[in-house]
């Protein structure tokens, strides 16, 4: 068992510093929140999953940073989430500084997310 190179942590390190100061900050908040969902890299971005569901994902977009969880989760906090520096799509939360994140809103988002996926379904 040689040391295999971690993609995400080679997806970080090709950011500038500002930006990968930021997308570690989600990238801990994330697997503390989602500890069974596997880590990896795709559409070409950190992405997060437990069996086949998409748990989240982030990525350095050129004028933005972005958040990608399930989308009943920001519909559902959405008002929480709608603050200065926030911009919200489907199941996406853009932003450009992680001092703009309503941090409470963002995690309840991500915890949810997992939720859905972690537990059987039945």
């Amino acid at each position: 068992m040689g040391d295999r190179p971690d993609p995400v942590q080679a997806y970080l390190d090709a950011l500038p510093p500002d930006r990968k100061a930021v997308l570690t900050k989600l990238r801990v908040l994330v697997r503390e929140l989602a500890p069974r969902a596997v880590e990896g890299i795709q559409y070409k971005m950190p992405t997060y999953s437990v069996g086949d569901g998409y748990v989240a994902g982030f990525a350095s977009q050129k004028q933005y940073m972005s958040l990608y969880v399930d989308t009943d989760a920001v519909e559902r906090h959405r008002q929480a989430l709608s603050v200065r520096g926030i911009d919200l799509g489907k199941g996406c939360i853009r932003f450009r500084r992680y001092e703009a994140l309503p941090l409470d809103a963002v995690r309840a988002v991500i915890a949810e997310s997992y939720a859905v996926h972690a537990e059987p379904q039945t």
